[in-house]
């Protein structure tokens, strides 16, 4: 009996840990704060971001899910006033089986626009005769000058009052440079919170004073190379588990190539930023 209660124990231990893997790396429990999703009438395509009527730049980034036949549809921008396509082409939904939700992201730059509102069109063709289906249109205002804006990820006990530790929410930063960098993106993460984000309910779980040693980007995979400040006071899963979700959803939502990311300490992977 006592051998039986171990195994089941053991068992439930690495259902548990399998769980949380899936659910970060897949991302299940991320969300954009104060964004509502837009969904086609069939209900297989859905824009979380941009939400209708807020303001972008030339540098348009658009996030969603989507089930589509063979993960692919498509989408196009218009001039709101002329109705001149302004710019189009080809999405991918990265979904792991036929008939799941897949998520996907479309990054695109704009060219100079003499208009002040735009509408972004993600949507299907019929393989029956290539009619539009799975419409979703999203009107937007268009600002040219527009600083580009980092996205990185914060707990909200407001958005998510049980406090998951997997569930990330964004926060913009502006640019310093003309050139966005992934070490800025970072950077910007480690620097925290400010008192008005405190105050919406927002949470960081990386202690202070952490410095980024390195970041190799190897195509797929993003290697990062923290300070052993990151591991100061660190302790339980949930922290640890929050950690982990603030870095991976900042590196992934700056690199959309990006489909892994490896924490290290002082170039030591192992035993790193453990419950």
């Amino acid at each position: 009996m006592i051998k039986a209660k171990k195994i089941f124990f053991a068992g439930g231990v690495l259902f548990f840990f399998i769980l949380v893997f899936c659910l970060v790396f897949f991302g299940l429990f991320t969300s954009k704060a104060g964004h509502s999703s837009l969904k086609s009438s069939e209900g297989n395509i859905i824009v979380n971001f941009p939400s209708a009527n807020e303001t972008v730049s030339r540098h348009l980034l658009v996030e969603g899910v989507a089930r589509v036949f063979e993960n692919q549809f498509n989408w196009s921008v218009l001039n709101v006033h002329s109705g001149v396509e302004i710019a189009s082409g080809a999405a991918y939904a990265n979904s792991q089986d036929v008939g799941l939700f897949g998520p996907f992201k479309i990054e695109t730059i704009l060219p100079d626009l003499n208009t002040d509102r735009i509408i972004l069109r993600v949507f299907d063709k019929s393989p029956k005769d290539g009619s539009i289906i799975d419409l979703v249109e999203v009107p937007l205002n268009f600002n040219d000058v527009l600083t580009d804006v980092y996205q990185i990820y914060f707990l909200n006990k407001n958005l998510d009052p049980q406090m998951t530790c997997l569930k990330v929410f964004p926060v913009l930063r502006t640019a310093s440079a003309d050139k966005l960098t992934l070490k800025e993106a970072l950077n910007l993460l480690l620097n925290g919170l400010t008192d008005k984000e405190k105050e919406d309910g927002y949470v960081s779980n990386i202690p202070e004073n952490v410095r980024i040693n390195y970041i190799k980007d190897e195509g797929s995979i993003v290697k990062v190379d923290f300070s052993k400040d990151i591991e100061n006071g660190v302790a339980g899963s949930c922290r640890v588990t929050a950690i982990k979700a603030q870095i991976y959803w900042t590196v992934i939502s700056f690199d959309k190539n990006a489909r892994r990311v490896i924490i290290s300490v002082d170039g030591n992977t192992d035993n790193v930023l453990q419950p």
